[in-house]
């Protein structure tokens, strides 16, 4: 493990000693989120949610690693047969690492493809039921929730003068459940749509 961090830390150095653009600013957006799972009697429907934030994109050449991090606010609801329904709402920590790679680059746009792997940290979370109680579903309690869930970004953007605006498909990785039920599945994807302004 030191050996790996040691060459990962190698790597990033030569990375940004060699940089030919560094650029930095604020970002915000919005997500719709929707929380799946494995249990066929439960309907997941799909919430709307935002992230503000901050990123940081430095380049060589076409290729560019853009690492981020912000505030994001995601809930999904799960409705049964006999209208009894759940509301998960988590509020996150989001840090991705992406890499990207120019496909137009002028003088006054650019457009591009990136991807990467994203981790949530868990911050603060709430459950909520109507007509039943939490015991009816599988998260009984914010206690259930995972505090670090990993996910994967993919997406496209276009950069104009000093605005970048991007749009991505996050999905989700780890198991978000960490209750006592066995065999619950519970991922979250959600589609984003950000905007940043890149301050130099």
């Amino acid at each position: 493990m030191k050996k790996a961090l040691l060459i990962l830390s190698i790597i990033c150095v030569s990375y940004f000693s060699n940089a030919q653009s560094f650029t930095f600013g604020p970002k915000i957006g919005l997500q719709t989120n929707k929380f799946t799972t494995n249990i066929d009697s439960l309907k997941a429907s799909t919430k709307a949610g935002f992230n503000v934030g901050a990123f940081v994109r430095v380049g060589i050449s076409k290729f560019f690693v853009q690492p981020e991090l912000y505030y994001a606010y995601q809930s999904g609801t799960y409705k049964t047969n006999s209208d009894m329904s759940q509301e998960v709402k988590i509020n996150t920590i989001t840090i991705p690492a992406l890499v990207g790679f120019d496909l137009f680059n002028a003088k006054l746009a650019k457009v591009y493809v990136m991807g990467g792997p994203a981790v949530a940290f868990n911050v603060n979370s709430t459950v909520s039921t109507k007509n039943t109680s939490n015991a009816k579903f599988p998260i009984e309690s914010k206690d259930d929730l995972k505090k670090a869930l990993w996910s994967m970004q993919l997406g496209a953007g276009v950069d104009i003068l000093k605005f970048t605006i991007d749009a991505r498909y996050e999905f989700g990785i780890s198991n978000i459940y960490d209750g006592n039920k066995k065999d619950v599945d519970i991922k979250n994807g959600h589609f984003l749509l950000n905007l940043g302004y890149k301050i130099f």
